[in-house]
């Protein structure tokens, strides 16, 4: 079960609709980190961080907001990692 499944179950799909697409790519990216890399910081790590850091609007998101969307999009890579790593506990 993905992050963004858990999430919608625990708070709401309407409350996850402005936060899907960026947990949809976050998911991808961290999937993919911790195949190569494992769960420990890293040169790829930072690298993945510096790309998605870039600050843009994403759908839906006004101009103003955009600032924070690189820190959201850093904060839920860290998310994803850490779910990942604990399903694999599992």
């Amino acid at each position: 079960m993905s992050l963004l499944d858990v999430l919608r179950a625990l708070v709401g799909a309407m409350r996850c609709a402005g936060d899907a697409d960026v947990l949809m790519l976050t998911e991808a990216r961290a999937r993919k980190l911790l195949n190569e890399n494992g769960v420990l910081y890293g040169d790829r790590v930072q690298a993945e961080i510096d790309v998605i850091a870039v600050p843009r609007p994403w759908p839906g998101e006004e101009i103003r907001t955009a600032h924070y969307a690189g820190v959201r999009a850093a904060y839920y890579l860290g998310l994803q990692i850490g779910w990942r790593a604990a399903q694999r506990f599992r």
